[in-house]
């Protein structure tokens, strides 16, 4: 996904009807969706690689430029171009501090069968030597079911950890997975009753998955699928909230820099946790860089 910000000043309302005219001062775009998840994992100089797709079309080519920034330090992205769809472009409009709207592009049909066909043959070169695999799922058509039991057919196989963030609508997709990442409220919509510990218990129990749970200033809960006894809470690291957008993507990208360092579940989730508050902090989609973790965590 593309992250277009237009920013603006309003001076006056408009003639025509009363609504505010903005006068376009600026405009910036950074790399949103599972490109966020991307850029927050490129920022400490972990080596990734990016599966997704981006339609023929503007915002499509200006996605790719931004995934290639850097290239000489990270494989190149494989990103498939789906004709048939635009790139998704969620652009917000913001006068001085404040966003008045948001336009979002996008059409949510699933990927076709020749391009799932394509990205099912190549899952042995496009994972070949990774730690780890991170399946960002925004239920935008790309993630199909027969490309999700691929993946993780594969990981299994290869002993490959996969972390996954999912929306709701397609959490049947996803089983035997390492973690998924719910936040609070996708953890209601994909239960039916019970306390959140419970619905936790229930979700992990369904998709025979290990499970994190995001729950914002209250923090985190922890749900081990293979026992109860390994189940815990933690607090919200966070000191300073200032935009929640793209903290679910902090979250899984540094979930998936855990496990792949082979921590111990609990360390994995601070790690997270550490990360996702300095995320917090800052406006807009934002990176967390190294040396404000390393300074977040000494300090904690």
């Amino acid at each position: 996904m593309l992250d277009t910000y237009t920013y603006g000043r309003v001076d006056r309302i408009s003639p025509e009807a009363p609504i505010p005219i903005m006068q376009i001062e600026r405009e910036m775009v950074v790399l949103g969706g599972a490109g966020n998840v991307y850029a927050n994992l490129k920022a400490i100089d972990v080596n990734t690689v990016i599966l997704g797709s981006v339609g023929a079309d503007a915002p499509g080519a200006k996605l790719i430029d931004l995934l290639l920034v850097d290239a000489e330090k990270q494989p190149a992205p494989y990103v498939v171009v789906d004709k048939q769809k635009p790139t998704i472009n969620k652009q917000r409009i913001v006068a001085g501090n404040q966003q008045m709207l948001r336009i979002d592009t996008e059409d949510t049909t699933a990927l076709d069968d020749t391009l799932t066909d394509t990205l099912i043959a190549n899952i042995p070169s496009y994972f070949l030597g990774v730690d780890a695999i991170c399946v960002a799922d925004y239920g935008k058509g790309f993630m199909t079911k027969r490309l999700a039991a691929a993946v993780i057919v594969y990981a299994r196989t290869n002993n490959i950890p996969v972390v996954v963030d999912t929306k709701p609508k397609n959490i049947d997709f996803y089983h035997h997975c390492r973690l998924i990442t719910p936040n609070e409220s996708e953890l209601l919509q994909m239960t039916a009753t019970g306390t959140i510990a419970e619905r936790a218990v229930a979700l992990s129990r369904a998709t025979e998955s290990n499970l994190l749970v995001t729950r914002g200033g209250l923090g985190m809960l922890y749900s081990d699928v293979a026992s109860d006894t390994n189940n815990f809470s933690l607090p919200s690291f966070a000191t300073d909230v200032r935009d929640v957008s793209g903290a679910g993507d902090t979250v899984v990208a540094f979930a998936v820099i855990g496990l792949a360092l082979g921590l111990p579940m609990k360390e994995v989730a601070k790690l997270a946790n550490h990360a996702a508050a300095i995320a917090v902090s800052k406006p807009h989609t934002a990176i967390v860089t190294l040396a404000e973790l390393i300074k977040k965590i000494t300090e904690a």
